[in-house]
């Protein structure tokens, strides 16, 4: 039922935050080892997970077909996210953990963004490239997060807390990068909207307002 329901109202969302700046492609598998996932914005250019060393790891891929392995360290990497820049965000799971990390395609390592031990999912950049809402909860358990981290200041802004369930599907940013509209299942079973302010400031559920 969640899965049907996806689709209108992702295209609510877009209704809402009017030229929002979508940076993330979902693409078809090519090969049972082989998930594309995300193209990036200013450049033809896939990044794609694969498990063609043995693990799973992001790769990317350009136009003309060169092949880049992008990610090295431990755990079962998934996610990737294109910034505007020449950034991409991505999931580490470790055992009971997930965490989001960073990377520069053009060198260096993954850098965790967040030292707590909790399950992250589905990063999105802001459209400037400085900011990523993600969703994170306990590993224990406990209320879901949407997290928004700014990658100057190193500061983690919780937007909204819900018993119930946020996501899978990432945060929509507006283009102006004040507000990101989310998916949460309600206690009845049902996927509604919500749009917050990204300063933290407010949340709200738009789906009555859109019957």
């Amino acid at each position: 039922m969640r899965s049907a329901m996806r689709l209108p109202l992702n295209l609510t969302a877009m209704a809402l935050l009017a030229g929002l700046a979508a940076a993330t492609a979902t693409a078809t598998a090519t090969a049972a080892a082989e998930v594309p996932e995300a193209a990036r914005v200013d450049a033809p250019e896939l990044a794609f997970v694969s498990i063609r060393s043995g693990d799973a790891r992001i790769y990317t891929r350009s136009a003309q077909g060169q092949l880049r392995a992008v990610t090295s360290e431990k755990g079962v990497h998934s996610q990737p996210a294109w910034a505007s820049s020449n950034r991409l965000a991505y999931l580490v799971r470790l055992g009971a953990t997930a965490h989001v990390h960073i990377t520069d395609v053009g060198g260096g390592g993954g850098q965790r963004l967040t030292s707590d031990e909790r399950m992250e999912t589905s990063p999105s950049w802001s459209p400037d490239g400085q900011r990523l809402a993600f969703f994170s909860k306990p590993s224990a358990g406990g209320d879901t997060e949407l997290i928004v981290f700014n990658l100057a200041s190193r500061q983690a802004t919780v937007l909204t807390r819900n018993a119930g369930d946020m996501g899978p599907t990432p945060a929509s940013w507006s283009a102006d990068g004040g507000r990101v509209a989310f998916e949460v299942m309600s206690d009845e079973g049902r996927t509604q909207m919500w749009v917050a302010q990204t300063d933290g400031s407010s949340a709200r559920n738009v789906s009555l307002k859109l019957t």
